[in-house]
């Protein structure tokens, strides 16, 4: 019974994407020559939709203390050729964070996805005397 049950929880998970993995594995190997960085290592999420790849990593901040960062990438449908990531935990480490953007982009075909802007309009009335 008890394998049965184990059985039916894995068959449930979705599985990451073959290019997925390969694409967090890509960021990964451009990561490992930033210097600083530590503990670089690739793994899968779960969130609502399902499995996602993942990068994580270490790097110290100003005062030296050992900083975790993370980030998760998905594919938009209007994009096949990319896969796009999004900033979990911590901010990226680099020294210069655009020539890392442009590494991932150029190497591994990944984007950072642009946010998403939430604004608030409100209505005006106008009160007349």
């Amino acid at each position: 019974m008890f394998v049965a049950a184990v059985v039916s929880a894995c068959a449930t998970v979705k599985e990451v994407p073959q290019g997925s993995m390969q694409a967090a594995e890509c960021m990964a190997d451009v990561l490992r020559p930033t210097p600083d960085t530590s503990e670089i290592k690739t793994l899968v999420m779960y969130d609502y939709v399902g499995a996602k790849a993942a990068v994580e990593y270490r790097f110290p901040d100003r005062l030296g203390r050992r900083r975790l960062a993370r980030v998760s990438l998905s594919r938009e449908t209007d994009n096949e050729a990319f896969y796009y990531f999004e900033r979990g935990e911590g901010r990226l480490a680099a020294r210069d964070v655009n020539h890392l953007l442009l590494e991932w982009e150029t190497k591994c075909w990944v984007k950072e996805a642009e946010p998403i802007l939430i604004t608030a309009s409100y209505g005006s009335t106008t009160h007349s005397p």
